[in-house]
């Protein structure tokens, strides 16, 4: 197969594996890395972008706070109490400052931005663009904002903790797995965790199947890591 649309059209052709892929996926989230999962998700993680938000919902309540004071107040908030949800953010916050519609802020949900913005970087660089109407933003140079990974070694805890148990149950060369997580969180290669727990009904159930993309898009052009784990999935049928 060199292109896309023939792995498409063999899939069509070939119901039956389809059905069988389907299966393997099933039980590598629920065996492999449901485990994993579950060792990961009380690992508290820090979005960075949570300042900027902070900063976004006081300015629709026309209170204007720099960015700097944004972020000290961001660490007074975790310093105290780690925030587990949303709520817990404005809760803190309703404290400080009257706040009516808080719609906007944060609406997915703390976990989601603390996944989708996962990186290693001690940095987090976002873009700021004009919001006046009728600007072509194709022609706006846009304003670099850098937001500090404030507890990036949270994140790295996460990562040598999954590198560690991946590599261990698919007997793969110590830091085999590591060394490319830090690459792909560290320099730019990619970001987030694909965190969708509106799929699964559990949270843990949702990272297990997100660790299953990342593992994936670390490795779908790896030889060493897809036979490892075709053995791995050839165990599973066995057993099940």
């Amino acid at each position: 197969m060199k292109t896309y649309r023939e792995y498409l059209q063999l899939l069509k052709d070939n119901p039956e594996k389809v059905k069988e892929m389907d299966n393997n996926k099933t039980r590598l989230i629920h065996f492999l890395f449901y485990p994993i999962a579950l060792e990961l998700i009380n690992i508290p993680l820090y979005s960075p972008i949570i300042p900027r938000q902070i900063q976004n919902l006081l300015k629709e309540h026309n209170i204007e706070l720099s960015l700097e004071r944004c972020i000290q107040i961001t660490k007074e908030l975790y310093e105290k109490n780690w925030p587990k949800s949303r709520e817990d953010i404005l809760s803190y916050l309703s404290k400080i400052y009257e706040l009516n519609n808080t719609d906007n802020f944060l609406k997915y949900g703390l976990e989601n931005y603390n996944y989708d913005y996962f990186t290693l970087k001690k940095e987090f660089k976002i873009y700021n663009y004009p919001k006046e109407k009728g600007i072509d933003l194709s022609k706006v140079i846009p304003e670099e904002i850098y937001l500090p990974n404030l507890y990036v070694e949270n994140s790295l805890q996460l990562i040598k903790i999954y590198s560690d148990r991946l590599e261990k149950e698919l007997e793969l060369p110590k830091d085999y797995v590591l060394k490319a997580c830090l690459i792909n969180y560290k320099e730019d290669r990619g970001s987030g965790f694909n965190y969708l727990p509106d799929e699964d009904p559990t949270k843990e159930l949702a990272l297990a199947r997100s660790l299953y993309h990342i593992s994936y898009s670390l490795f779908y052009q790896d030889d060493l890591f897809l036979r490892k784990l075709f053995s791995y999935e050839d165990k599973l049928k066995k057993v099940s």
